[in-house]
């Protein structure tokens, strides 16, 4: 959000695509552990291949009126998302935070699963 003000205050950021990111690599399974040891819920992971994770997304689809995922999402894991180090500090002036402290702050306070729950039961708003 830092990086997202100060380019609104920037005008060598006007229209410049600018690749930030922090200093770790972080994995899908790396992700889940991390959310799971943040908020204290531990849930089994079951590996699944892509292939068969999209096929599930689409069948999910069909279920539920709204999806919490979608195959666009599942392209976008896919695909690496890596940025040079010191963009970060060279556009705007400061280091990333690593992602379990920024998770620490506000994610063990907040419950998601009647809200996650709650989205994937309501109606899908009317197409124009």
């Amino acid at each position: 959000i830092k990086a997202l003000q100060i380019s609104l205050h920037k005008i060598d950021t006007v229209d410049e695509v600018i690749e930030i990111g922090g200093a770790e690599y972080i994995t899908f399974e790396d992700l889940v552990w991390t959310i799971m040891r943040v908020t204290g819920f531990y849930r089994p992971i079951i590996k699944v291949q892509p292939y068969m994770m999209r096929w599930l997304t689409t069948l999910y689809g069909f279920l539920f009126s709204r999806t919490l995922i979608t195959p666009q999402w599942l392209d976008i894991l896919a695909a690496s998302r890596t940025a040079p180090l010191g963009n970060m500090y060279r556009y705007f002036g400061f280091q990333p935070r690593r992602f379990e402290d920024t998770l620490m702050t506000y994610l063990p306070q907040k419950s998601f699963f009647f809200s996650a729950l709650r989205y994937a039961f309501k109606r899908r708003p009317r197409s124009i």
